[in-house]
């Protein structure tokens, strides 16, 4: 399996993972497995995580972007201030650490289509949810 296709399926099974804990997460918050109306939860707890999945992916879209490269620059340098023994940084100026970022983005491709495809199913499986309990 080439590297793509491996970024790919690591995608695809972290945005199904995520949604499928976004699911029952909101599901036992609201307390869903109480309700003589399950059904209206099981679609609230489907309408949020395809929220909840189109955000993550609308964050990741900003960060690789790099909305946050000073921001990351900052922990960077934040947490090298406390090695005890000082080493040679990798970046030295923000500027320096956003063209390496930069460069790494274009070599990693992002995949944002798992996450809108999941998000898809979560709405679809929202609406319908619905549409059952308003006919039931």
């Amino acid at each position: 399996m080439n590297e793509q296709a491996k970024a790919l399926l690591i995608e695809t099974i972290v945005s199904t993972v995520l949604g499928a804990v976004f699911f029952v997460s909101f599901w036992l918050l609201v307390g869903g497995y109480h309700s003589p109306t399950y059904i209206a939860y099981y679609s609230d707890g489907a309408f949020v995580s395809a929220g909840l999945l189109l955000a993550f992916c609308g964050l990741r879209f900003a960060t690789r972007g790099g909305s946050f490269d000073v921001l990351g620059y900052s922990a960077y340098a934040l947490f090298l201030s406390f090695r005890p023994r000082p080493t040679e940084r990798r970046y030295k100026t923000a500027g320096d650490y956003q063209i390496g970022m930069n460069e790494k983005r274009k070599r990693r491709k992002a995949y944002y289509l798992p996450w809108f495809a999941n998000a898809g199913y979560y709405f679809l499986l929202a609406i319908v949810l619905l549409i059952v309990w308003h006919c039931i």
